[in-house]
């Protein structure tokens, strides 16, 4: 059932059949994926290696929400995230973000097939930039340059 109530898909304005199974992705495995790839960017950016100088490694300043949002909708997540990642720049620090966790029945995949206890997709796969380890963008002159920051400008 829809929000609304209804028993229609507003996209095809199909019925929903209530005791139909999720309809499985088509692939070679037909397994979520895994994101090696994706994970192991993420491991390199800058904030994470502890050699690098102030504004980044072990003397960086960063803040984490640990009672950040998971299991709802995506797009309730990424008010969140882009509030949180807000909050963390004009306080000077940096957003510790983290990946985004699937509801149960938002998850494309049957729960046999999960590789996971609960599903959860990296954040870089959704959104890219300042809100997922990406640099903010400062207007350095009134004709519209930008700089890389690696920090807040309140530093």
């Amino acid at each position: 059932m829809w929000i609304n109530g209804s028993d229609v898909d507003p996209g095809t304005l199909a019925p929903i059949d209530k005791d139909s199974k999720k309809e499985e992705p088509q692939g070679i495995d037909a397994l979520p994926p895994d994101y090696t790839v994706l994970k192991k960017w993420e491991a390199a950016l800058p904030q994470h290696n502890l050699t690098l100088p102030f504004p980044e490694g072990k003397k960086g300043r960063y803040v984490k929400f640990s009672n950040q949002s998971g299991g709802i909708g995506w797009n309730n997540c990424f008010n969140e995230v882009l509030m949180n990642a807000h909050l963390a720049y004009v306080s000077g620090r940096g957003y510790v973000f983290r990946d985004y966790y699937w509801s149960a029945e938002h998850y494309r995949w049957p729960r046999e097939k999960w590789t996971t206890d609960q599903p959860h997709t990296p954040l870089n796969a959704i959104v890219s930039g300042p809100v997922s380890g990406g640099p903010f963008d400062a207007l350095t002159s009134q004709k519209g340059n930008f700089q890389p920051l690696t920090r807040s400008p309140h530093d």
